[in-house]
């Protein structure tokens, strides 16, 4: 009895190999912090995301899909006041996350299957720096500031939810469009009455290949 329940754990977990499918790829990032005290204000960065996610089929379409992205984001305001005299604030952070989508899809014709994914990931940022750059008659000034050094208050955990739809061709390449919410304040003290709110939301778009 042992033995035939052993045989059936491996023969499922070897479909379940067979079938399941690595996604490598990267894309383009878009996020907004928005930062809420006595008045609300955003700030928009720009970067890119790589990595892979592992999407194993459950039963009539649906799936789940567990994956680890490192991203990539930079913000800047550049200010020239003259031909001799300019400055400006770039900031830069980058992360490490590990979603976990549970995603349906159908073929929409033999060559083009559609998904839609949705579903929570944990988000570790591990670098988040400032940097002061200035330079006046030649002379270039610049210093650099690690924030989570300078203000303890901020965090270096986020939980995202969000969702999006995906487009495989030809069982070979995805293109992907989503969107996602931070659920955590990214900025409090220990008591979490600073009085100010930091929360993030940002828009991925990528294309990745299929294994």
């Amino acid at each position: 009895m042992k033995r035939f329940l052993l045989t059936i754990v491996m023969l499922a977990a070897a479909a379940g190999a067979a079938t399941a499918q690595v996604a490598a790829g990267a894309g383009y990032l878009n996020s907004t912090t928005t930062t809420k005290a006595v008045n609300s204000t955003d700030v928009t960065f720009d970067g890119f995301y790589a990595g892979a996610s592992y999407g194993i089929p459950l039963s009539m379409g649906l799936g789940i899909a567990p994956g680890l992205y490192y991203s990539y984001l930079k913000t800047g305001d550049g200010l020239v006041i003259s031909d001799n005299l300019s400055g400006g604030i770039e900031q830069t952070q980058q992360f490490i996350s590990i979603p976990v989508n549970l995603y349906y899809g159908t073929e929409a014709t033999p060559e083009l299957r559609l998904s839609i994914y949705g579903g929570p990931a944990l988000d570790y940022c591990f670098s988040y720096k400032t940097v002061f750059r200035a330079s006046a008659f030649g002379a270039k000034i610049e210093h650099e500031d690690d924030n989570f050094e300078t203000d303890p208050n901020n965090k270096h955990f986020d939980i995202l939810i969000g969702g999006g739809v995906a487009l495989d061709v030809a069982g070979i390449l995805r293109v992907s469009c989503g969107y996602n919410f931070g659920l955590l304040d990214k900025y409090a003290n220990a008591g979490g009455d600073d009085g100010i709110t930091v929360t993030r939301r940002g828009l991925n778009v990528g294309l990745a290949f299929l294994f």
